[in-house]
């Protein structure tokens, strides 16, 4: 393990007390950078998909991939991650998952298909690693305030995202080149990773960490351990096809192109807020169960308002989902250090959670298209949702008691 000095611990004096916080300073700035750079490649691409295909010469099929490869790369490199750590140790792990990305989304840039496949490969794999190491960070680094550092945490990648959304388009229309928000984003991952480095450097760590016997094998047979990851997988899906699909749903019922642009555009604000304050009010809970279904309710009040009503009520539909999806996933976040003893735990529950809940979320937006398809409206997708946010408040009930996965290292 590093030998970082966590934020909590004895204070020296002088000398001593200047290098301690200086060095807590240092990881502060870096840990938000790394995680100012774990959702912003990612949404970059969204709203210049059209130039990007046009200067491609590539269909919406094959488009598609390039928003699907990154959460399939969540749900299957996950798993490997706590292994990765455990051999090199969490630092270096994550400035590899760093150097990793940087490299994805410079990749991103190139005009040619193949590249730009292969830079979503490396940067969903790096992402991927990112968000399971981020979480175990925290409880390491700053076990006394897991939820005001988790809140920095999810705020800082909502922050990223939304920045990442606004500036794409005119970026691109400043320079008439799709690549220039991807060559921009490339350079704020490298800076992300050289002050990692850096960081490496000033404060080294062993060579490498003795793996605990403690296995993702181990975490699959932990019930409360599927509750998290249920909670996690419904929440995921949730909001990564409202983000596919809530623009033609109102659409397609006479809503403009503009209303639901701002409906996205409030979902997406208003999550920022509530992922903050969401970690630091778990944190003071001795239970998280009542916490859990408020925040799925919130989220089908929502939903069902869009389905009952997407003409009326807009901005309330889009602030109950927002507030309702923000603070789900920083729970969510949350839950995996609450419900874990040990550093190593909370990554293995992390992987766990996070693999097999954006599996789930890739196929949401498939099976939502394919059910209104099928039956030509809309509602049976969005009953689709709602059975799953019924999965996620009975997950939640379950994952926010004050208990403990159990595992023998």
């Amino acid at each position: 393990m590093s030998s970082i000095r966590p934020l909590n611990a004895t204070p020296a004096t002088g000398a001593a007390a200047d290098s301690s916080r200086l060095a807590s300073l240092l990881w502060l700035v870096a840990f938000l950078l790394a995680a100012f750079n774990l959702r912003a490649p990612i949404i970059a691409l969204g709203p210049m998909m059209r130039s990007l295909m046009d200067g491609l010469s590539i269909s919406a099929n094959v488009a598609s991939l390039l928003t699907t490869i990154p959460i399939l790369c969540f749900a299957c490199i996950s798993p490997l991650a706590p292994w990765l750590a455990a051999r090199l140790g969490m630092d270096r792990s994550i400035g590899l998952a760093l150097l990793t990305l940087a490299l994805g989304v410079a990749l991103r840039g190139v005009d040619s298909l193949s590249w730009v496949l292969l830079g979503t490969m490396l940067m969903g794999a790096g992402i991927a690693c990112g968000n399971v190491y981020m979480p175990s960070f925290i409880k390491r680094n700053w076990p006394d305030r897991v939820g005001r550092m988790m809140g920095f945490y999810t705020v800082t990648m909502g922050v990223g995202a939304t920045l990442a959304a606004a500036t794409s388009v005119p970026l691109m229309q400043m320079t008439s080149s799709w690549q220039t928000p991807m060559w921009l984003w490339a350079a704020v991952a490298t800076l992300a990773l050289l002050v990692w480095l850096f960081g490496l450097w000033k404060m080294p760590t062993p060579a490498a960490a003795v793996p605990p016997r403690a296995s993702l094998g181990g975490m699959l047979k932990s019930p409360l351990a599927w509750a998290l990851t249920l909670f996690m997988g419904c929440q995921s899906t949730s909001f990564y096809t409202m983000q596919a699909w809530l623009s033609q749903v109102v659409t397609s019922e006479g809503a403009t192109a503009a209303e639901a642009g701002v409906m996205l555009s409030v979902i997406n604000l208003v999550t920022i807020p509530a992922s903050f304050v969401v970690p630091m009010l778990a944190t003071r809970l001795r239970s998280q169960s009542l916490l859990a279904l408020i925040i799925t309710l919130l989220i089908a009040a929502g939903t069902l308002g869009v389905m009952l009503s997407p003409l009326h009520g807009q901005l309330l539909w889009a602030v109950l989902l927002g507030v309702g999806q923000g603070a789900s996933v920083s729970l969510a976040f949350t839950c995996m250090l609450l419900r874990s003893r040990e550093v190593h735990h909370s990554a293995l529950l992390s992987s766990m959670s996070q693999s097999i809940g954006y599996l789930l979320a890739a196929t949401g937006p498939v099976l939502f298209g394919w059910l209104h398809e099928l039956s030509g409206h809309w509602q049976w997708s969005m009953t689709l949702l709602i059975v799953l946010l019924v999965v996620q408040g009975v997950a939640g009930l379950i994952c926010g008691r004050p208990r403990f996965v159990e595992l023998h290292d």
